[in-house]
C-alpha cells in the first residue's frame, strides 16, 4: 500500500505540479524538449529504485532520445527562413 501511496504522490500530483510550473515559465520549444526526456529519467529511476537491468537496448533508446533532443535544441537556435517553413 505504500507503494501505492508514494507513486501517487510523486509520479502524479507532484509532476503535475512541476511540469505546469515549468510550461508556464518556458518557450514552448523549451517544454518540449523537458518532456522528450521523460523517457530518459524513467529509466534512470527504475534503474535507481527498481533494480532494472541496463540492458544495450535500454541504452540505445536512451541515446536516441539524447540525440533526438540535441538536434532539436540546435535546430532551435538557428535563423528561419521563409522557404524553412513552405514545401516547394
Amino acid at each position: 500500500m505504500g507503494a501505492v501511496l508514494l507513486t501517487a504522490v510523486l509520479a502524479t500530483a507532484v509532476a503535475y505540479v512541476v511540469q505546469t510550473w515549468a510550461q508556464r515559465r518556458l518557450s514552448p520549444a523549451r517544454v518540449g524538449v523537458l518532456l522528450a526526456t521523460e523517457p530518459v529519467f524513467a529509466v534512470l529511476v527504475a534503474v535507481w529504485l527498481a533494480d532494472e537491468i541496463v540492458t544495450w537496448q535500454l541504452v540505445a533508446g536512451g541515446a536516441l532520445v539524447v540525440a533526438a533532443i540535441v538536434v532539436t535544441e540546435l535546430a532551435a537556435g538557428r535563423p528561419r527562413e521563409v522557404g524553412d517553413l513552405v514545401d516547394a
